[in-house]
């Protein structure tokens, strides 16, 4: 097994190239999942039924490292493919975050996530406070929720990361810890470098 040990630092503008990226990509689908009975009344009251949705970002996401963590902010329209006659439904979303490594998964440590509706309907407009304050309740666990048992990181098969250590500051943050390599992985990246050297 050999093993080295590693550090990267990661900086804000990595994450805002990121999220810029993902807003000049254009729309994206999601699908509003079954929650509970007053959640889904609710959104379907504002126009999102469970199923397929359309989400356009209204603006690049803000995105910013602090010693806190990583916070973001989304500004988006959501608009029902199961029902494209209900008028889009603006969102606007913030996750503050903090997440650690452990055992080659990220595992969230906190997590303070609001997200608010802004209908523009009266229908919607009436309903608003009740369902924003629905969302405000339901909205972390739903965060919580992606992180069930950790996120798997996808690492090549035969390399582990240990004794890792994630360490926040503003503006950037460093990811450090031990690579292990059995010696098979340790083969195959020879084998690649080996093949990159004779094709150069």
């Amino acid at each position: 097994m050999a093993s080295c040990s590693v550090s990267c630092n990661v900086s804000d503008f990595v994450l805002k190239s990121a999220a810029q990226s993902l807003y000049s990509k254009g729309p994206f689908q999601q699908r509003v999942k079954k929650i509970n009975w007053i959640v889904n009344g609710v959104l379907k009251l504002l126009g999102l039924p469970q199923g397929p949705v359309e989400v356009v970002l209204s603006e690049v996401p803000t995105v910013t490292i602090s010693q806190s963590g990583v916070s973001v902010e989304v500004y988006a329209r959501a608009q029902s493919l199961a029902k494209p006659d209900k008028p889009a439904l603006p969102v606007v979303c913030r996750v503050d975050m903090k997440v650690d490594i452990k055992e080659n998964r990220l595992i969230l440590l906190s997590n303070s996530a609001k997200c608010k509706v802004k209908p523009e309907t009266s229908k919607g407009k009436i309903v608003r406070p009740v369902v924003n304050l629905v969302l405000e309740t339901k909205f972390e666990d739903y965060i919580d929720s992606w992180f069930d048992g950790g996120v798997p990181i996808p690492l090549p098969e035969g390399v582990d990361f240990t004794q890792s250590k994630v360490d926040y500051h503003d503006g950037f943050v460093v990811v450090s810890g031990n690579l292990n390599l059995t010696p098979a992985a340790v083969q195959n990246v020879l084998n690649q470098l080996m093949a990159k050297v004779v094709n150069m």
